[in-house]
């Protein structure tokens, strides 16, 4: 699976699955924001891991392989670019906002909030075009599902 789907990014001529991409690119987005605040601790990989393995059906090591390729691939990347216009291309406004709930899972998870993982959420919604009512409903249904007080 590590190879097919890194070989997904690595080609321009591949004609890969969508679904493949849109794994990666959702799992590169939701590390990035698991590791921005540099204290990628257990809880929020943790998050991750479950995010990852319930969103896309996964088993425990299918779940690994993305996140070690989700990993590699986002440590590359120069931007957000390459993974926010796989979403545009190919999720609808209710599975963006679906995302976006993920995201604020994935950096409330360890109970607080750092000014770089809120930076980048702004961000990464701006770039998928989800509109601040809605990102702001994400992430109190995100808190409310982590059982935090209303951040």
């Amino acid at each position: 699976m590590f190879n097919r789907l890194k070989s997904l990014f690595e080609s321009p001529e591949a004609s890969p699955e969508t679904e493949d991409k849109l794994s990666i690119a959702a799992a590169a987005l939701l590390t990035h924001a698991a590791r921005l605040d540099g204290q990628a601790d257990g809880i929020e990989i943790n998050t991750l891991r479950h995010i990852l393995q319930d969103g896309f059906s996964l088993s425990e090591d299918e779940t690994q392989e993305l996140m070690t390729l989700a990993d590699t691939l986002e440590s590359e990347a120069n931007d957000l670019y390459r993974w926010t216009k796989v979403i545009n291309a190919h999720y609808e406004l209710p599975q963006k906002i679906v995302l976006v709930e993920k995201l604020w899972m994935v950096v409330l998870s360890d109970g607080r909030l750092d000014d770089y993982e809120a930076n980048l959420l702004r961000r990464i919604y701006w770039l998928i075009h989800v509109p601040d009512i809605e990102t702001g409903a994400a992430r109190q249904r995100a808190a409310t599902n982590l059982g935090l007080n209303k951040l």
